[in-house]
């Protein structure tokens, strides 16, 4: 689904997504679990043993195939990533075999994929996965995007597991379920929105109908720190490593993530569209003075890697982060283009509305505080000022439908999405409360759209804005003409002074208008709520 991944504060920036590098067994280890149907995905792996190279070793049952050859492939790409990861780079000593357990031929035809034959006989695969580089920044470096999606492996202490990185599947079957059965080292809980069920006191089974629902829960697998959140109708785990302190981080974690959520609740509509949640949060030391949090939303969890001198000195940072993946069960994993819902993991194309996906999911991210008064107007006009000064350093010029297609080779300007876009949908958010006499905004269209949509209900990309006219009033459609397919410069200073707000063209600072007309101080608080 869509992803967003910041390092914040200092430097501010962002990225996105979720996944993981790991695992494989010896031709000669067996399953400790019924043999599977003909038509199923049997895993196994042990947390307990790393080989010599500091890899996890992975067995794979594979379903029966009718055809001469095979090929087992890992993703390019997961849902809400956008740029390549290439999960197959980590993946070695990959070996092919029968039910009697001869070796079958195995040629690699590339990054993340390997040709079998005689796909008759084939049974089962086993290969070693290595850890994909640690999740510290170096020193003096910027630390990378999309390091979410890779992994960890530390026996003693914990793992972070993204299916992705160390469960492939057959092309063309990526359609059957999965069972993956972990041996996990002693006293270790597996935290997921979906979470391993117990076998025997060491081992452990995840199920999933099909590839794409087993990517979409990773694990956290550490001994136990873990607080639950009731969420109006929705539970919320919230499950934290600490690499810097034995001290239990989630019982605070949870404290602070509440009021934050509560309102995210509020601003929703009272109700979320997810009954159960998981935060899982994975926390080392860095730098001085650095800041870096990295993120890819599921349909029921965000994994976040969190980087800091200490865990004390997150805070705000943090529960921001939280927010806008929060955010995402609603845009896409409620609302998105039958792009990502028929996601090809091998050559994926993509929908033209990122502006959606992650331009709103942020606006609403800086909207909700002010919104529900988490937060003064002068703090909210320092963000949205912060937003407009950034986005100078990106191309003005390139429409937002055209960098969302050409996403994977315009990685260059990807972070305009969270200053453009969200500045697109307060300009998008002001003018319908506007034509509506505040009655409709983004808050009220997005509930629209929850009711018209779903997890399994996507749109066809051509015909959102159609239907966004639909819902609104016909002269927004020219709106999303101008400001997203030709790219124009956005109507900030107009904008804004219809809400009693000044913009600074040269400055790009918002402030106050000293004297607002009656008129102004309405429309502003039917936007802001004061």
């Amino acid at each position: 689904m869509s992803s967003s991944n910041r390092a914040l504060s200092p430097p501010r920036w962002f990225a996105s997504l979720v996944l993981l590098r790991g695992l494989a067994a010896c031709a000669t280890l067996r399953p400790n679990l019924p043999h599977p149907p003909a038509s199923s995905y049997y895993c196994t792996v042990n947390l307990r043993h790393l080989d010599a190279q500091h890899r996890l070793r992975v067995r794979v049952d594979l379903p029966a195939s009718a055809s001469a050859e095979a090929l087992f492939v890992f993703p390019k790409l997961v849902p809400g990533v956008y740029g390549a990861l290439n999960q197959g780079l980590y993946v070695t000593d990959l070996q092919a075999f029968d039910q009697r357990g001869r070796r079958l031929a195995v040629t690699r035809q590339d990054t993340n994929s390997w040709r079998i034959t005689a796909a008759r006989r084939l049974h089962h695969l086993t290969y070693a996965v290595a850890a994909t580089p640690e999740f510290r920044t170096a020193p003096g470096q910027r630390p990378p995007f999309y390091r979410s999606a890779g992994s960890s492996y530390h026996p003693d202490s914990a793992f972070v597991l993204n299916y992705s990185t160390f469960v492939g599947y057959l092309q063309g079957q990526a359609e059957q379920p999965y069972r993956v059965q972990f041996t996990k080292p002693a006293g270790f809980y597996g935290a997921s929105s979906s979470p391993p069920k117990p076998l025997t006191d060491s081992t452990e089974v995840a199920a999933a109908a099909s590839y794409r629902e087993l990517v979409d829960a990773p694990v956290l697998y550490a001994r136990p720190d873990t607080a639950w959140l009731p969420l109006g109708g929705t539970k919320v785990l919230v499950a934290f490593y600490d690499a810097t302190s034995q001290v239990r981080q989630a019982p605070a974690a949870a404290r602070a993530l509440r009021p934050l959520l509560e309102a995210q609740r509020a601003y929703l509509g009272g109700t979320l569209p997810v009954r159960q949640y998981a935060f899982l949060l994975y926390h080392v030391s860095g730098p001085a003075r650095v800041q870096v949090a990295d993120g890819l939303e599921h349909s029921h969890s965000t994994l976040c890697l969190l980087e800091s001198p200490d865990v004390g000195q997150l805070g705000a940072f943090a529960r921001s982060i939280a927010a806008h993946e929060f955010f995402h069960i609603v845009t896409p994993l409620n609302i998105h283009a039958e792009q990502i819902e028929h996601f090809n993991f091998q050559a994926p194309t993509f929908s033209e509305h990122l502006w959606l996906y992650e331009g709103l999911t942020e606006y609403e991210t800086i909207h909700l505080p002010i919104r529900e008064k988490l937060e003064t107007l002068p703090e909210f006009l320092r963000v949205v000022s912060g937003k407009a000064q950034a986005m100078q350093r990106y191309n003005d010029t390139l429409a937002l439908t055209r960098l969302s297609r050409q996403v994977l080779s315009r990685q260059d300007q990807y972070y305009n999405f969270y200053l453009k876009g969200a500045l697109f949908n307060l300009c998008l958010d002001i003018r319908l409360r506007e034509l509506s006499s505040g009655s409709l905004g983004t808050q009220q269209l997005t509930q629209l759209l929850l009711r018209r949509y779903g997890p399994h209900r996507p749109f066809r990309d051509e015909e959102l804005f159609g239907i966004l006219t639909e819902l609104t009033y016909p002269s927004m459609r020219a709106f999303f003409h101008d400001y997203l397919e030709q790219g124009r410069p956005l109507p900030l200073a107009e904008t804004l002074f219809k809400v009693g707000l000044r913009y600074d063209a040269l400055t790009k600072t918002v402030s106050e208008v000293p004297l607002p007309t009656p008129a102004q101080l309405a429309l502003r608080r039917s936007w802001l709520g004061q």
